[in-house]
């Protein structure tokens, strides 16, 4: 009687959760499944994550009753798998051509507001875009676009000091898109330093090589617009990354919480 009054206990505090999440594994144009129950079971509808804008979440179905639930239900997927959800124990299982699929922790896009990761993604895009035209733009421009017959031999240690710099933004930018706000603030450094050796050598009080482009406007609004955006990230992406390190607490003492 024990047992029982305990495992009551432990399906009503996993139960009671409105949404439980499930990886893909492997499942064409799909990102994860998700399982939505009332507060009073049944019923539990299911849908799949897709990986498109315009439709990014379909439908399976709905299990309607507590005997479906208990006994599992088939769902039919895009790829003809079958997709099957059933309350076993204290936990709902989705099986996939009978073989089990991992619950996950919520989505980060379910953590945060839209606006906290569209900012936190510009300020990465900026990170790894300023670092891509670093070591790609720039020699493309002073070879083919910056005036014939200028001595390139004049640049090359401006051209590597450049595409170094640029290495170091795409590094610091596969941190920014895993939510570290120590890479977003040193990339912006390191950024607003680089516009301001741009705004003296414009003005002729810091030369590098040769002399630069004429036309130093697309180099500051592109240098002002990439620190803007990188700035603008600093504080949504440690808002990010603090709800998913909650998130991930909450999860794992969850799931040594609940019976397999």
């Amino acid at each position: 009687m024990r047992r029982l009054v305990i495992g009551v206990k432990l399906w009503r505090k996993y139960i009671i959760m409105p949404t439980h999440y499930y990886a893909a594994s492997g499942v064409k144009r799909v990102r994860y499944f998700s399982v939505t129950c009332k507060d009073s079971w049944p019923p539990c509808t299911v849908f799949a994550r897709l990986n498109t804008r315009k439709k990014p979440e379909r439908e399976l179905g709905t299990i309607t009753t507590k005997e479906d639930l208990l006994t599992g239900r088939d769902f039919q997927l895009q790829d003809g798998s079958l997709l099957r959800v059933r309350l076993h124990g204290a936990r709902i299982h989705l099986m996939r051509n009978g073989q089990p699929l991992p619950q996950i922790p919520i989505p980060t896009s379910m953590l945060v507001e839209r606006r906290i990761l569209n900012r936190t993604n510009s300020a990465a895009a900026a990170v790894a875009l300023a670092g891509i035209l670093s070591v790609i733009g720039y020699p493309l421009f002073v070879l083919f676009l910056d005036g014939t017959g200028s001595d390139v031999s004049s640049r090359v240690p401006q051209l590597v000091i450049t595409a170094a710099l640029g290495i170091v933004f795409i590094v610091l930018s596969v941190f920014v898109y895993r939510y570290s706000q120590i890479a977003l603030i040193t990339a912006s450094v390191l950024y607003g330093l680089d516009t301001l050796l741009l705004l003296f050598q414009f003005a002729g009080g810091f030369q590098l090589g040769a002399t630069p482009s004429s036309n130093p406007v697309t180099s500051l609004v592109s240098h002002g617009l990439f620190l803007f955006w990188m700035l603008r990230g600093i504080v949504p992406v440690k808002q990010v990354c603090d709800a998913v390190a909650r998130e991930r607490v909450r999860f794992g003492s969850l799931a040594q919480s609940m019976p397999s």
